[in-house]
């Protein structure tokens, strides 16, 4: 019984070093399959949209949540800013019409979008759409957008809306042959 207790009063030692020394080396048990990162979005309005469709109305946003976000629709959210939807990587459909957006750097890193739609708003620059080669279909209306060469090498373009923005010429797109 004695040799027991002892053995028993040495596990239990062992483990408490073990478990100290895990917490000083923020080691974690659960499997998570990476480290999270915490979101931050700078917009409310995008923030609200995002929080709907990944059901979740409070608390922090991880990556791991949104990396599975195919179709988002903001249309009308009062949206000013994109930063934090750069981490929706696998948006495959994007529809931010009628906001009031003008920087798109955010958008730059969005590979897998097919869709994008981002009619009425203040958009002037496009070179962050420069290397969205899947993008099969773009609209565009109802912004300031004058230069057109970011969107010369969207090969896939299939579909391009660009009414009523400030565009004189349109031969940078004299390449895209599957336009429709």
């Amino acid at each position: 019984m004695k040799y027991k207790s002892i053995v028993l009063i040495v596990i239990l030692f062992i483990l408490t070093i073990f478990l100290t020394t895990c917490s000083e080396f923020n080691i974690k048990f659960e499997d998570t399959g990476s480290e999270q990162t915490i979101i931050e979005f700078e917009d409310p309005g995008l923030e609200q949209v995002i929080r709907k469709v990944i059901k979740k109305p409070s608390g922090d946003i991880y990556d791991n949540e949104l990396k599975l976000l195919q179709i988002l629709n903001a249309i009308g959210d009062e949206i000013i800013s994109l930063k934090g939807i750069e981490h929706c990587t696998a948006l495959k459909a994007l529809d931010l019409g009628e906001n009031q957006i003008s920087d798109l750097s955010p958008l730059g890193k969005l590979n897998n979008l097919v869709l994008l739609a981002i009619y009425n708003n203040k958009i002037n620059d496009l070179s962050p759409l420069s290397g969205l080669t899947s993008l099969k279909m773009l609209y565009l209306g109802r912004n300031q957008i004058s230069d057109l060469s970011p969107l010369a090498d969207l090969a896939s373009l299939q579909v391009l809306h660009l009414n009523r923005n400030q565009i004189d010429n349109i031969s940078q797109l004299t390449n895209l042959t599957s336009l429709v």
